[in-house]
């Protein structure tokens, strides 16, 4: 089986990564990292301006700090043939990103110069540029690149029901 053969058929394992308490994300590719608070400050940051457009229609603008989505897909061996991103909150949401999007993306852990823990119940956030809101991941706890199949439909690998209450 060829390099580009093995990601063609995504992890389609929903079972959660055991929570040793210290793990704040995953993040899988060729390899597979789980990263802590700190180890996530250790690596390079960015900031972003980013607007998020909310199911309800409301938008906020805010200065968002975190680590590059391509920082992390780097650390992990990303295949050439990324096309998605799948990215899955601790509650199960998961949604797939187009990797043209997901580049410009970073996994915030504060917004507006405060740590996202503190203004909220999640201490990171998916947020890219011109990414719909339902798409901005809320305690982001996995972040996987996928090589799919032009065939492939990306919407079967999510789990996205905006009006659930479970993803309020």
């Amino acid at each position: 089986m060829s390099r580009a053969d093995t990601h063609a058929r995504p992890d389609t394992d929903t079972r959660t990564d055991a929570d040793d308490g210290t793990a704040l994300l995953t993040v899988r590719a060729d390899e597979r990292r789980r990263y802590d608070r700190a180890a996530l400050r250790d690596l390079p940051r960015v900031e972003r301006r980013c607007t998020v457009v909310c199911a309800t229609g409301e938008r906020h603008t805010a200065r968002w700090a975190g680590v590059p989505v391509t920082e992390l897909l780097t650390e992990v061996g990303a295949p050439p043939g990324t096309t998605h991103v799948r990215l899955e909150s601790r509650d199960g949401y998961r949604v797939c990103v187009p990797i043209r999007d997901a580049l410009d993306g970073i996994v915030a852990d504060t917004k507006e110069g405060a740590p996202l823990a503190e203004r909220a119940d999640y201490g990171t956030r998916f947020v890219a540029p011109g990414v719909d809101g339902e798409r901005l991941v809320k305690g982001l706890r996995r972040l996987e690149a996928l090589a799919l199949a032009p065939d492939e439909d990306p919407d079967r690998l999510e789990n996205v029901t905006v009006d659930a209450p479970e993803f309020g």
